[in-house]
């Protein structure tokens, strides 16, 4: 591998600050499936919409048929048809 590809890729990848600082980490696969890292805990549940907080503040993800397929302390995967994700305000 040349050294400016693996820098290319490098400069994409999450860097360990992140993790430390206990920012949260989000995954978006298409807009069927959202995988969140480093949340505080789960505060709203619904099919509509389902908030979580973390050390940046509230996250909410919004869109039809929303359900929780994966869950443990410090990740969440989330699947459905996802419309938005916005971050402070409790969604707004």
């Amino acid at each position: 591998m040349t050294d400016k590809r693996r820098k290319r890729m490098t400069d994409t990848q999450p860097s360990f600050s992140y993790f430390a600082k206990g920012h949260p980490i989000i995954t978006m696969h298409g807009r069927e499936m959202v995988y969140i890292e480093n949340f505080h805990r789960l505060f709203r549940l619904s099919a509509t919409e389902i908030c979580l907080s973390s050390a940046l503040g509230p996250i909410s993800i919004r869109g039809k048929s929303l359900c929780i397929t994966s869950f443990s302390p410090m990740e969440i995967q989330i699947r459905g048809c996802i419309s938005s994700i916005s971050f402070g305000g409790e969604g707004s």
